[in-house]
């Protein structure tokens, strides 16, 4: 089934042909270029102008050189009509009405450039829609793989939704550059190559309808949730209908993607639709292009998050709310625009845009402002950046960093934070992997959690005096980080907040902080009050007076490779040393009694590890993945082991009960697998720890 609310013009392609010749004196080349080439189209129903010219350096048409145009006053006409008439430079040829061709001459251009810059040519086509009603224009452009030169549609539209009772007209430049080998010298081109561009037309008015035979399908509230599939719609630009068997259609999506609609590249929505739903456009993976009419008021929470080949979007003025997630992780948007009708943007709008050049607010809005051409969105009243990218120059005026403001901004090598900011929200830089320092200034308080997570890149960072509090996560992940001071004023460090920072080799903390220490240069962070060591690294000495160790101390430390315990630890904390690739051995003292979740999961290269009498539990996945132990014996003080503790121990081969006298019950919550096993034998001991019962908790029967 095709479509029935639109008509398409046929539009056939311009096809040129393009031969290059590089001549060269020693080291230096220059290029030459022969364009020829026709460019048709049948319209339907249409009325629509084509006309078009070649413009570029030393250009020479039929002998006689044409400069490159300094303005469009002296850009000369090349076009020639279907009896090869030359058009004046005041009277262009052009093909308009029902049917036409409009054909490039023999133009010649010659001595381009050395190899050290080149004049790009350009293939100008000027378009206007005298139908004086809404057209579709559909542009594409293809080069030929083993092209030495490239055609390039300088401004792309993809989609161009032109509504108006006037003419509108619309420029397409192809600019076409030759290729370079190593050396930097031009590519000597000996075939032909060819550069297609297509266009298709099609009709767009307010009076389209769908129906549910076609695959068209809306609730009882207007709520779009199905669209045709794109084999049975035959074209992959997907246009919205104004209503469906006689129901308006005024959303699409809510909190769902619409069916089928995944599989479309553009999409075109008519007007009297008002609200785009959350995740209507979620995950469309494939999707380039969408126009938004101004019809339109909320986009909602995640409505194109996860869209990662959207390149452009519009924001029309009539939008107030933009929802969280709204356009986030769009890896291929460039730039934004903010009208002055928008008065919410959620919680991460436009986060993790890596990609995202420019970011611009309509000088009229009241909520959000990018003052100074700063490429980033302001909250006006709080004077908080809430989006920012890798062109952002943060203004002397902000005083706070809002969460994930920066957050997968890949491209981002360095910003300067001014000292009016007093606040750094949560993951506000996380992710950022090209930038390499940062300085703090010295008004900051706070940093948020995960706010410079896993930034691993990052050599270093100097963390002022005016901090009070460092979240979870802060830092987490930052591998190329070789050392950090903690300032006396600190009186809060989050969960995990250096964790998985292989690279640190040195923790100092300020001799005048009251909350936390490195006592005896131990090169680790240790709570006073509990003498908790919280975080340390692969040169930290744990002190004889440290009684327990975190949760997630040492969390994939990955160069430590061996850690003395003191004896006067009696705890170890959650996924203490998860992740520590490179420790091959450790004994646990004596006064310890439990051993906690995930304490040494993923420690691949520990080959041997004493658990001590009194001892009574040993946690979830306690030792999972510990693939290089082979053997371990289960002191009679332990009573309980959680599930999984020795799930993926590959090589190991023997695990010893000292008591054998008693059975133990395996059960998965309260659903018991087997309420007397025997563990009497060493290497079935093996085998139902770490396959046959892996999953299950074990309890010894009394």
């Amino acid at each position: 089934m095709k479509r029935k609310f639109s008509i398409f013009l046929n539009v056939a392609v311009l096809a040129l042909c393009v031969c290059a010749i590089a001549i060269g004196v020693y080291s230096a080349k220059t290029a030459s270029l022969n364009v020829s080439g026709t460019v048709g189209f049948t319209a339907h129903n249409c009325d629509v102008d084509i006309s078009g010219y070649i413009y570029g350096h030393s250009t020479t048409v039929d002998g006689e050189p044409i400069a490159e145009p300094a303005n469009d006053s002296e850009k000369k006409y090349l076009t020639y009509g279907a009896s090869n008439t030359k058009a004046t430079e005041t009277a262009p040829l052009a093909i308009s009405g029902t049917a036409g061709e409009l054909k490039f001459g023999d133009v010649f251009f010659s001595d381009m450039g050395d190899s050290g810059e080149v004049e790009p040519i350009t293939i100008e086509l000027t378009i206007t829609n005298k139908s004086k009603f809404a057209v579709l224009l559909d542009d594409n452009t293809t080069v030929a793989e083993d092209a030495g030169y490239t055609a390039v549609c300088s401004n792309p539209l993809h989609v161009l939704y032109i509504d108006s009772d006037e003419e509108k007209t619309t420029t397409l430049q192809y600019v076409l550059r030759p290729a370079k080998d190593s050396n930097g010298n031009y590519v000597n081109i000996s075939t032909p190559v060819s550069v297609t561009l297509g266009m298709n037309f099609s009709k767009i008015d307010t009076d389209i309808v769908g129906n549910t035979a076609d695959g068209w399908t809306v609730d009882s509230s207007g709520v779009l949730t199905a669209v045709p599939t794109i084999e049975n719609y035959g074209s992959d630009t997907l246009i919205i209908p104004a209503m469906v068997d006689g129901t308006a259609i005024t959303q699409i999506g809510n909190d769902d993607i619409p069916e089928n609609i995944i599989e479309y590249k553009k999409v075109v929505i008519t007007k009297d639709i008002t609200s785009i739903g959350n995740y209507a456009f979620s995950e469309c993976s494939s999707l380039t292009s969408v126009t938004i009419p101004n019809s339109v008021t909320s986009i909602g929470n995640r409505a194109f998050s996860d869209c990662g080949s959207l390149t452009s979007v519009t924001i029309p003025e009539g939008v107030t709310s933009i929802g969280d997630y709204a356009f986030g992780s769009c890896y291929s948007l460039t730039d934004i625009t903010i009208p002055s009708s928008v008065t919410s943007i959620g919680d991460y709008g436009f986060g993790s845009c890596d990609s995202l050049t420019s970011i611009t607010i309509a000088a009229d809005n009241v909520t959000y402002d990018s003052r100074d051409n700063c490429n980033a969105i302001i909250e006006t009243s709080t004077n908080k950046l809430i989006t920012g990218c890798k062109n952002t120059v943060i203004p002397s005026t902000v005083t706070s960093i809002g969460d994930s403001a920066f957050s997968d901004c890949n491209n981002l090598t360095s910003i300067t934070i001014p000292s009016s900011v007093t606040s750094i929200g949560k993951y506000a830089f996380s992710n950022c992997h090209s930038i390499t320092s940062i300085t703090i200034p010295n008004n900051v308080t706070s940093i948020g959690d995960s706010a410079f997570y896993y930034c691993d890149n990052l050599t270093s960072i100097t963390i002022p005096n005016s901090v009070t509090s460092i979240g979870d996560s802060a830092f987490s992940d930052c591998y190329s980080l070789t050392s950090i001071t903690i300032p006396s004023r600190v009186t809060s460090i989050g969960n995990r907040a250096f964790s998985a920072c292989s690279g640190l080799s040195s923790i100092t903390v300020d001799s005048e902080n009251t909350v936390y220490d490195s006592r005896d240069n131990c090169n680790a962070i240790i709570e006073i009050s509990s003498n908790t060591l919280i975080a340390g690294c692969k040169n930290t000495v744990i002190p004889n007076n440290v009684t327990s160790i975190g949760d997630s101390a040492f969390y994939y430390c990955n160069n430590l490779t061996s850690i003395t315990i003191p004896s006067s630890v009696t705890s170890i904390g959650n996924r203490a040393f998860s992740g520590c690739r490179s420790l091959t051995g450790v004994t646990i003292p004596e006064g310890v009694t439990s051993i906690g979740n995930d304490v040494f999961s993923c420690c691949i290269s520990l080959t041997s590890i004493a658990i001590p009498e009194g001892v009574t539990s040993i946690g979830d996945s306690a030792f999972s993945d510990c693939r290089s132990l082979t053997s371990i014996t289960i002191p009679s003080s332990v009573n309980s082991i959680g599930k999984s503790a020795f799930s993926y121990c590959s090589k190991l081969t023997s695990v010893t009960f000292e008591t054998t006298t008693s059975t133990w019950t395996v059960k998965s919550g309260s659903t018991v697998k087997n309420s007397s096993v025997d563990v009497s034998t060493p290497a079935t001991n093996a085998t139902n720890l770490k396959i046959t019962y892996s999953y299950y908790s074990w309890s010894k029967n009394s």
